[in-house]
C-alpha cells in the first residue's frame, strides 16, 4: 500500500491525497501487468523491463481505467539503478490536453 500525501503552495503541513494498493504479474508472454487500485479508481497497465548497463527500468501504459471518466491514460516509470529508485506517474486527462508529468519520486536506500 502507497499512502500519498500532497502540499500546496504555502501550506507546511502535508495533506493526505489518496492511497493505492497493486500488484505486478509477468504474463505469458513474457511482459508484466500492473493493476493499481485507489480510493475511487481501477488501472490496469501493460510494460516490460529493459536493462541498460547497470540501470534496470519498467515501463507501464495504461490499458485499462475505470469508475474515473477525467483520465484518458496514464504512465509509470520505475528506474532502479544501484541503491536509488526513480519512480514517476504522467497522467492525460480530460482537463490536461496531453499527458504530463504527475508525480516524480526518488528514494535512496540507507543502510
Amino acid at each position: 500500500m502507497m499512502d500519498h500525501q500532497k502540499r500546496y503552495d504555502g501550506q507546511t503541513e502535508w495533506l493526505e491525497s489518496h492511497w493505492e494498493f497493486g500488484f505486478i504479474r509477468i504474463l505469458e508472454s513474457g511482459r508484466l501487468e500492473m493493476t493499481s487500485a485507489q480510493i475511487s479508481r481501477v488501472e490496469v497497465l501493460t510494460g516490460k523491463i529493459e536493462t541498460q548497463d547497470n540501470i534496470i527500468r519498467i515501463h507501464f501504459v495504461s490499458k485499462t481505467i475505470t469508475n474515473d471518466p477525467r483520465m484518458v491514460s496514464s504512465a509509470r516509470r520505475f528506474e532502479l539503478e544501484g541503491n536509488s529508485l526513480r519512480y514517476e506517474i504522467e497522467m492525460h486527462t480530460t482537463a490536461v490536453e496531453q499527458s504530463m508529468l504527475h508525480l516524480k519520486i526518488a528514494l535512496q536506500r540507507v543502510k
